[in-house]
């Protein structure tokens, strides 16, 4: 009876398999999403029937004889990232596929629902494929692929971007929607994050940090993971990287998947490196380890959704040991020497003192839910960041920190997008606690004096769309309270306890355009209040990291600027792609750090001096990136950053900004070569201007202009059933010997030689 019943059950599969019907159809219509036009010869791949097909001159795929069951689609175009799509197919279908060709673009915001507020912003975009070709390098190296981003950095595993010449507190650093708390001051105190957790990056050169908050100026840059697809099966990528500068290594890896009510991503990834290597000499204790993981949690219901955010980072980040110099005899050798003091003969892979060891850890929850002609979003999200700085020190105290930074920092935020008649608005109340303290056992002074910082913002943003114009106008006001707790400086046993008030607005206005199909006219001005921050006005001692000795001015009064910027984009016979940007800044009571024309020395060694100031300024230039596709096979791009820094007061240039700067490149593409795909060659060129500072201004003569040379080639291809991408390059191949005026090892040493790398990225 067992027997006659088996049969029946396989007969009745059987019968199921053979007499399945594989009627269904699916038009797949691939389109560029800059102006909408189909992109004719895209390739659809079909990964469970091995099958590929093309995309005619309409830019549509049509396949026929599907069954009624799960389907994996890879989606290919010259020069395009590849798209996977997942298919659970029940009747005839068509989809629309937007395949984003180019690296960075100007964003075209079209006001489409009340969820989309912005307007006139002028934002650019770094999208996935890009994060993880520069997968071996820091955030704010990776932001400098952005026309009018800089960065300032200690050494190369240390920097943050500068925009507009904005730097430091000016620049609001957003991960997944919240503001980077940690001691984000100083050029050594690098984000605490890897983009690598990250698929857009995005920066808005304008006044919109209306709606997000902060001490930010008119600067922000968001990095945001994507949406998570719904697909039940496991999918992901896995990343290797290998530099030879430092002997870097680093590995990345993530995976995702969707469930019937809930979707997940994790990220996680290491990098080591060593001692890294000038055209001369080893740039001896420059090593570096970083570890970074995260999670990402998604749930849909009807109108409603809940996010969970969670990130953890890591970082052993060594100090050059040459710029640590014991007594004012060396220091002033030390700025003269062309090779720096303790340089070793060989790599090492060991950190020893002087570095800095960084942990950051953030969580974030959010929720949204649709209303009538309501979208409204409630976050709250809570950060911890410790800090610890290791001077050269002897004996038993070698082991013991110099500076111990206890950071917590706690949000809620409350929005809300809506529509009335033909406007669309944006309100929002913010509040913000920081709590910053110093743990003892230290045996010194503090450089940062424990505080607590209170901060309440509320905001307005309006759109109006008049045919092809759109209007904006932005508001905000916040107000920020600091109770502080330092040691005075005429007596370093007083502990003095002061309350401190600020209340600053802020507004926008501007304007966007389509004067037509090639035409994207946009208009901002902005007004921006800043308050000082905590280390501006109380910084008291060795800012260890970057070997000098900084001093507060508890007498700064808060900041004010009027910025207005001009951005144009223009398309030529769909093979010219232009983007310009013309700013100008007016700071009342500029806050900077100035270089005191004084050394002095402590018992931790002998180190310049620098002071906080304030000084009424303008920052004015202009930004340029354009493309050219010469033919099928040839292209060039280049960006552009020309700009102007002035000391009204003192008819001099502002110090610590970046000097005129041009990237060029010539792409070779064939989108094709038997089982290789988009083979992309591409050979750079970088030029520095010479910086404008005077000698005056500065401890040492500002470096001379210096011109790299920079290579790449990357293809993507199928490995051991899955697909591949390869990536192969070198940066500054002549081995040039210079020195950048925004690295402040500058004083001490040359910059980093060649450096070559290769990357091999697994999609699964």
């Amino acid at each position: 009876m067992k027997s006659i019943l088996v049969i029946l059950f396989l007969l009745f599969e059987l019968d199921i398999i053979f007499c399945q019907k594989c009627d269904i159809q699916t038009q797949i219509t691939v389109i560029d999403p800059h102006d909408n036009e189909p992109l004719e010869l895209a390739e659809i791949y079909v990964e469970e029937l091995n099958l590929l097909q093309r995309t005619n001159g309409e830019g549509i795929c049509i396949l026929d004889n599907l069954c009624r069951k799960e389907y994996h689609l890879i989606v290919y175009h010259a020069f395009c990232d590849p798209k996977r799509i997942f298919l659970e197919l029940q009747n005839d279908t068509s989809i629309t596929i937007f395949m984003e060709h180019h690296n960075h673009d100007l964003e075209e915001v079209k006001v489409t629902d009340s969820k989309n507020i912005k307007s006139s912003q002028t934002q650019s975009s770094i999208k996935e494929s890009t994060i993880l070709d520069n997968a071996g390098t820091t955030l704010g190296n990776l932001l400098t692929t952005i026309s009018g981003v800089s960065a300032i950095k200690n050494g190369n595993s240390i920097s943050k971007p500068i925009i507009h010449g904005l730097s430091g507190n000016r620049i609001g650093i957003y991960n997944n929607g919240v503001l980077q708390a940690g001691q984000q001051w100083g050029i050594d105190h690098a984000p605490e994050m890897s983009a690598l957790s990250f698929e857009k990056i995005s920066v808005i050169k304008g006044t919109e940090a209306i709606s997000y908050g902060g001490n930010v100026q008119g600067a922000l840059v968001l990095l945001e993971p994507s949406a998570i697809a719904n697909d039940p099966h496991l999918h992901g990528i896995a990343l290797a990287n290998y530099e030879s500068n430092g002997r870097q290594w680093m590995q990345h890896t993530r995976i995702e998947k969707a469930h019937s009510r809930f979707r997940w991503r994790l990220n996680g990834g290491i990098k080591i490196g060593g001692d890294r290597k000038s055209p001369s000499y080893y740039l001896t204790n420059t090593g570096n380890r970083e570890y970074n993981a995260s999670a990402y949690l998604t749930r849909n219901e009807q109108s409603r959704s809940d996010k969970f955010y969670c990130s953890y980072y890591n970082a052993k980040l060594g100090i050059l040991r040459g710029s640590h110099i014991g007594n004012l005899t060396d220091l002033q050798h030390a700025l003269k020497r062309s090779e720096p003091f303790f340089t070793l003969d060989n790599f090492n892979y060991d950190i020893q003192n002087p570095y800095q060891s960084v942990h950051h850890v953030l969580t974030k929850y959010t929720w949204n839910k649709e209303a009538k002609n309501h979208y409204l979003e409630f976050n709250t999200s809570a950060q911890l960041n410790h800090r610890l700085e290791y001077d050269v020190r002897r004996s038993i105290r070698k082991n013991q920190a110099s500076l111990s930074l206890f950071i917590q920092s706690y949000n809620v935020e409350f929005k809300d997008k809506f529509s009335y008649k033909k406007y669309r608005f944006h309100v929002g109340a913010q509040s913000k606690y920081n709590y910053n303290y110093n743990l003892p056992g230290t045996g010194i002074y503090p450089l940062i004096p424990d505080y607590g910082s209170f901060t309440q913002g509320v905001f307005m943003q309006s759109v109006l769309e008049h045919g092809k114009i759109k209007y904006d106008i932005g508001l905000r006001s916040d107000y920020v309270s600091h109770k502080v707790k330092y040691y005075s400086r005429q007596n370093s046993s007083t502990l003095i306890e002061r309350d401190l008030c600020f209340l600053n607005f802020s507004g926008s206005v501007g304007f966007s355009s389509e004067l037509n199909k090639q035409n994207l006219l946009k208009l901002n001005v902005g007004y921006v209040q800043r308050s000082p921050e905590i280390n501006e006005l109380f910084s008291n001692g060795l800012h260890q990291s970057v070997a000098g000795l900084e001093e507060g001015n508890e007498n700064l009064n808060t900041e004010t600027s009027l910025k207005a910027i001009l951005s144009h984009q223009v398309n030529f016979m769909e093979r010219i792609s232009l983007e310009s940007n013309l700013y100008y800044n007016y700071f009342r009571n500029y806050i900077f750090l100035q270089a005191a024309d004084e050394y002095r020395l402590t018992i931790r060694g002998a180190f310049p001096v620098f002071n906080y100031k304030q000084t009424n300024a303008e920052i004015y230039g202009a930004d340029l990136t354009g493309r050219y596709e010469i033919n099928k096979n040839w292209s060039s791009n280049f960006i552009g950053s020309f700009i102007i820094a002035n000391d009204k007061v003192n008819n001099l240039p502002l110090v610590n900004v970046p000097s005129h700067n041009l990237s060029t490149s010539l792409q070779y593409n064939i989108s094709k070569l038997k089982n290789i795909r988009n083979w992309i060659s591409e050979i750079g060129f970088q030029y520095n201007s010479k910086n404008r500072v005077q000698l005056s201004q500065d401890f040492v003569e500002v470096p001379d202009e210096y011109f790299l040379i920079n290579c790449k080639t990357k293809f993507d291809c199928r490995f051991l059933g899955q697909s591949a991408n390869v990536l192969i390059y070198a940066n500054n191949i002549m081995n040039t010997r210079y020195r950048d005026y925004l690295n402040r090892l500058r004083y001490y040493s040359d910059a980093d030689g060649i450096n070559a790398g290769i990357q091999l990225k697994f999609s699964f």
